[in-house]
């Protein structure tokens, strides 16, 4: 097997590092909720609600929206950004209902839609200020 030159090690090595980087605050979270025994694809209810909420008091980065389930009831959509200082890759939208089992629907109220919208001006300031992936 042919050795790589020490010119591609490098620009292999930059490019992973910056990958990290630009998802890093998203393996954050999966490495918590890993360690409290959570699913990441199956979160709902009140305890993964505050196990989240208790992750963005750290990481004021992350928009949180109120929404309603299919219930009715209180649920959250949680919005990481995916970017470093220089470049943002684009948003995971992380909904948790606080009712029901692997919902993937909820119900925005008028007043949640102005939340949403605040939220997703947010986002697009982000990709206008930064390079972003398109």
């Amino acid at each position: 097997m042919e050795k790589l030159s020490d010119e591609v090690t490098d620009d292999l090595s930059r490019a992973v590092a910056e990958a990290e980087a630009l998802h890093k605050l998203w393996h954050e979270l999966r490495e918590l909720l890993e360690q409290h025994g959570r699913d990441l694809n199956n979160l709902t209810g009140w305890e993964d609600i505050q196990l989240m909420d208790d992750f963005c008091k750290d990481h004021p980065e992350i928009i949180k929206v109120q929404v309603d389930d299919s219930h009715h009831c209180h649920s959250y959509v949680y919005i990481i950004p995916h970017e470093r200082d220089d470049y943002y890759m684009g948003s995971t939208a992380l909904f948790i209902p606080q009712c029901g089992n692997h919902t993937n629907q909820f119900f925005l109220f008028p007043k949640n839609h102005r939340q949403m919208i605040s939220a997703l001006r947010e986002l697009e300031r982000k990709s206008q200020e930064k390079r972003y992936h398109d």
